[in-house]
């Protein structure tokens, strides 16, 4: 006889990717900082450390807001910027499981929980979390489980189940543009608070 705990499962993000990320975002960061340094920018370089501790607690905040539960009832993904999404369990009929090939990068492993109809209740960001625990989730609901033959992009996955992936993963170029954009008008606004101060 199972437990009402055996029907319970929390997931949470696996922390090595995420300080990987954080590495990442540092090293430009700091050959920034150097740079304005170098240049006596003391404003400039007060403006770059201000922006790498926010950059570092938005990843913090990131980390800590994303899990999954999984109780006797309901599937709760909660995703930053993407708030909670709570998915009565009886509404799961089977889950695909998919490498979904990025713009750049490798296959991330991608979990779709979908109703009778094929229509998409959740999607989780397998990838994000320890693969046991994963393959735990997938056991707990006990409904069939679809593997694609091979991966997918983001839009060959919207095309077979719409609503799977966003505008911004299925147009990841002009995404890459507008972040571009965006980067671009930190740096001059950085650079012009330097200029200024001097």
């Amino acid at each position: 006889m199972h437990s009402h705990h055996d029907h319970r499962l929390v997931l949470r993000p696996g922390t090595a990717r995420a300080w990987a990320g954080v590495l990442l975002a540092a090293i430009p960061l700091g050959i920034l900082f150097a740079v304005t340094i170098v240049a006596g920018s003391a404003a400039g370089a007060a403006g770059i450390a201000g922006v790498s501790v926010l950059c570092f607690g938005i990843v913090v905040a990131i980390v800590r807001a994303r899990h999954v539960e999984v109780t006797p009832h309901d599937v709760v993904v909660r995703e930053p910027f993407a708030g909670e999404r709570r998915v009565a369990r009886h509404l799961v009929a089977r889950v695909v499981r998919a490498d979904l090939v990025p713009f750049r990068g490798p296959a991330a492993d991608t979990l779709l929980l979908l109703d009778a109809r094929g229509a998409v209740l959740a999607r989780i960001p397998a990838h994000v979390y320890p693969r046991p625990d994963i393959d735990r989730l997938v056991h707990l609901l006990g409904v069939p489980c679809e593997r694609p033959g091979a991966p997918v992009t983001p839009r060959q996955l919207s095309h077979r189940w719409p609503g799977a992936a966003g505008v911004a993963e299925r147009r990841p170029f002009a995404a890459y543009l507008v972040l571009a954009g965006a980067a671009l008008l930190l740096v001059v606004a950085v650079a012009l608070v330097g200029v200024t101060a001097l």
